[in-house]
């Protein structure tokens, strides 16, 4: 988890995704960001993609998928929250873009960040697949298992000053 990190920021990333309660962590944080960082309506636009960007991504032949409203660890939250985290995406795309095809990628993507729920709720909303971060290469017989494709990060094939390593991308497309 986070190998990207050192060490501090790792144990620092946990504490928040995975192990203080939501409720005693959101207020906390909403006071953090908008001292240091402003408010949503001040930096939602410079981090977000707007719905013509994302049109222009589709336009583009991008495929469009969703990740989570608050990017919250699917498991940790009930069957019902679960549904409004990924029913609120699913909502806004079919509505932005007019797509009805969507595929899901979990946030974290660890083994143990989504649930049996998890997968009853994407099925529920109409979701065709969801990836996680395990890291292999997809193969047809991983189709079978749609809510658990896995995939790669794409700091996997970029060096520490952000250059694409070739080598590695290639790996990605030629391994067993």
């Amino acid at each position: 988890m986070y190998p990207y990190d050192d060490d501090a920021t790792r144990r620092f990333k946990r504490l928040l995704n995975f192990e203080l309660p939501y409720h005693e962590l959101d207020p906390v944080l909403r006071i953090l960001f908008e001292q240091f960082i402003g408010t949503d309506e001040e930096i939602a636009p410079k981090l977000y993609l707007s719905a013509s960007d994302l049109r222009k991504c589709q336009d583009a032949g991008l495929e469009i998928g969703i990740h989570g409203h608050s990017h919250r660890v699917l498991s940790r939250l009930t069957e019902d929250e679960q549904r409004v985290e990924l029913g609120t995406c699913v909502e806004a795309l079919r509505k932005t873009c007019g797509l009805t095809e969507l595929h899901a990628s979990y946030p974290y993507g660890i083994d143990g960040s989504w649930n049996e729920a998890t997968k009853r709720v994407a099925a529920s909303l109409g979701l065709a697949s969801a990836s996680t971060k395990v890291r292999a290469i997809t193969k047809p017989s991983d189709l079978k298992a749609r809510w658990e494709l896995p995939r790669y990060d794409v700091r996997d094939v970029f060096d520490a000053s952000g250059a694409l390593v070739a080598d590695r991308l290639s790996a990605l497309f030629t391994a067993d």
